[in-house]
């Protein structure tokens, strides 16, 4: 989105949510920075919502894709170039 970024994470044994959140700020503000943006990146503050069982991850997956066409950026989700997943195929794969 152009003002702001959902991330749907699950929990680590490694890492602590607020220090993903550390880091992920830290390098995409360098990178942005290396780039010519000047000023803030971040909020000081974040908006964090727990999911308790699958249905709400699939909720949340399908309120974070199609946020795109609530807000007329693209007519369909999968025509918007920022959106991923490296554990759900969001769209079904052409064939070939």
């Amino acid at each position: 989105m152009p003002d702001h970024l959902h991330l749907l994470l699950s929990p680590s044994s490694t890492v602590s949510l607020l220090d993903f959140l550390r880091g992920y700020k830290s390098r995409s503000t360098r990178l942005a920075w290396q780039h010519d943006h000047r000023g803030a990146l971040w909020q000081a503050r974040y908006y964090d919502h727990f999911l308790r069982n699958d249905e709400d991850v699939l909720i949340a997956v399908d309120y974070i894709v199609n946020n795109p066409v609530r807000k007329e950026i693209v007519a369909q989700s999968s025509q918007y170039p920022y959106c991923g997943s490296f554990v759900y195929e969001l769209w079904p794969q052409p064939a070939g």
